[in-house]
């Protein structure tokens, strides 16, 4: 019967190959969450630009309707005291007595 011993260098091999088999799962499992974690904030940023775009449009949208109703209201204001001067004048002039006064005499 012949005894067969190994050196430490194939013991140490024999240790180390499934190690390092275990080291690359390990490793590449953590470049995959990394890879995961670099898309999850790729889309989050895409997200918030998204909303940052809308809520410019709906602000700019609310101010231009704030201007419209601004400009609205003094139209409206506008129009009233036109009509209330067209309707004081037309209750001054008299229906068959002129409107100019004669102060030559």
């Amino acid at each position: 019967m012949e005894l067969i011993t190994l050196s430490w260098k194939a013991v140490e091999l024999q240790v180390a190959l499934p190690q390092t088999q275990e080291l690359g799962k390990i490793q590449d499992e953590l470049s995959k969450n990394n890879q995961r974690l670099q898309e999850a904030l790729a889309t989050s940023q895409l997200r918030e630009e998204r909303l940052k775009r809308k809520q410019v449009k709906e602000s700019e949208r609310s101010e231009k309707s704030a201007v419209r109703k601004d400009d609205a209201k003094e139209l409206v204001q506008e129009n009233a005291s036109l009509n209330k001067k067209r309707k004081s004048e037309q209750q001054m002039r008299h229906p068959y007595l002129g409107s100019k006064f004669d102060f030559n005499g």
